[in-house]
């Protein structure tokens, strides 16, 4: 533990976070967690008096961002959404739900969906 107050060394660490073990990217999710568990490894040799010093407090280093994208294959289109309105219906007239409650229900989502910006 000795060698990451060498901060080439440190820096290759916390890189080496951001890989899975097949070389691809992983999520920043993952990274995020990564890099929680080495502080706190850190922070316990510390505490033991393996180390003097925290030695990633002088490197500077983000973890990635998480990206926004949205993708077509996943979001409905207007199409698609109002060929699903007569199919719900039939879905809650199926179960026993009463139109009414249906639109409720509608409603209430619709309240409380965030609006995206496009």
């Amino acid at each position: 533990m000795i060698d990451l107050h060498d901060p080439a060394v440190a820096r290759s660490v916390l890189e080496a976070l951001r890989r899975k073990r097949d070389g691809d990217m992983a999520a920043p999710e993952t990274v995020r967690r990564k890099r929680k568990v080495l502080v706190h490894a850190l922070h316990d040799a510390i505490e033991q008096g393996e180390l003097g010093t925290h030695p990633l407090e002088r490197i500077r280093w983000r973890v990635p961002k998480q990206s926004v994208a949205v993708f077509p294959r996943v979001v409905v289109n207007p199409q698609q959404a109002q060929n699903l309105v007569p199919h719900q219906a039939t879905f809650a007239l199926s179960t026993g739900v009463t139109p009414s409650r249906v639109e409720q229900q509608v409603m209430r989502d619709d309240a409380t969906r965030p609006r995206i910006a496009m």
